[in-house]
């Protein structure tokens, strides 16, 4: 038994036949990020942390508990930061400021994309930690 081959197309079917140009990439567009968009990163990033505490303020009777007062400056694609924060004590606390500040540049670049030129942290309070009491 030989191995037959098939024949040669020499049509091809309607749908081959077709022909589409490629179209030109469209622009990607832009994309703008609030600047409460990236306080909530911020916050998300400092809460992260385990040397960090929650600060709470009464605000009228009701209270507020927060991980950091944020500032957002924005020039252009580049952003710098002022942080409020409480730390939880004992801790090193120029060490524990440096760990917060990497974590929230790290977090703040990888989830916007904008770049953080400086991030200020201010310590607000310590808060011993509960066994310390």
């Amino acid at each position: 038994m030989s191995p037959t081959t098939a024949p040669e197309r020499t049509e091809q079917s309607p749908v081959e036949q077709t022909s589409v140009e490629p179209r030109a990439r469209d622009t990607p567009g832009r994309t703008d990020i609030a600047d409460r968009v990236i306080e909530r990163v911020v916050r998300r990033a400092v809460r992260e942390r385990p040397e960090t505490h929650a600060r709470s303020a009464a605000l009228g009777g009701l209270v507020d508990t927060h991980y950091a007062r944020v500032n957002v400056r924005r020039e252009g694609n580049a952003v710098t930061l002022r942080l409020e924060v409480a730390l939880t004590y004992p801790v090193a606390v120029g060490q524990a400021a440096q760990r917060v500040r990497d974590h929230v540049r790290d977090r703040v670049t990888a989830l916007t994309g904008l770049t953080v030129r400086h991030v200020d942290i201010q310590v607000a309070e310590l808060v011993p930690s509960p066994r310390v009491r």
